[in-house]
């Protein structure tokens, strides 16, 4: 099971998804704390919050920017992505991957794509994400020195 929870230090916990291999719960807006600003399109826009909670360590008394754009479809937020990332294009084939029983994916410059994945799970030696080729090797992401962090992408 995947636990995602999306927010920032100044917005923590404004939305929260659950997936196993058979379930997706999508995104769920924490609305009981927190209002959303959006507008009538499709499209990716600015992802906008207020939080309401009285008692924030900080302070954000107006409507804030996250540093987040997503696309909402009758109210409810179907799709989030960081403002000018370069790994969106690989989401698709990285969920592809998460879906075959692969716990953690990492794509690195020069064409690889980490996957932390049981040895009795079937892969196959490439695949193709964003136009371009991408080898697969077994093993665990790299995190970000000192964070806990391990990006989608990578540059080494």
């Amino acid at each position: 099971m995947i636990i995602e929870q999306l927010g920032s230090t100044e917005m923590p916990a404004v939305a929260w998804r659950t997936r196993t291999a058979s379930h997706d719960s999508g995104y769920v807006l924490s609305s009981d704390r927190y209002d959303f600003r959006s507008t009538p399109t499709r499209e990716f826009q600015p992802f906008v919050v207020r939080d309401r909670w009285p008692e924030r360590a900080l302070p954000v008394d107006d409507w804030f920017v996250m540093d987040d754009d997503a696309r909402f479809e009758n109210g409810r937020l179907v799709e989030i992505r960081r403002k000018n990332d370069r790994a969106w294009a690989l989401h698709g084939a990285a969920d592809d991957l998460l879906r075959r029983g692969v716990v953690g994916v990492q794509f690195v410059a020069g064409g690889v794509v980490r996957c932390d994945a049981t040895e009795d799970l079937v892969l196959p030696d490439a695949i193709v994400a964003a136009g371009s080729a991408w080898n697969i090797v077994r093993e665990k992401p790299r995190r970000l020195h000192p964070s806990n962090k391990t990006p989608l992408w990578s540059e080494t």
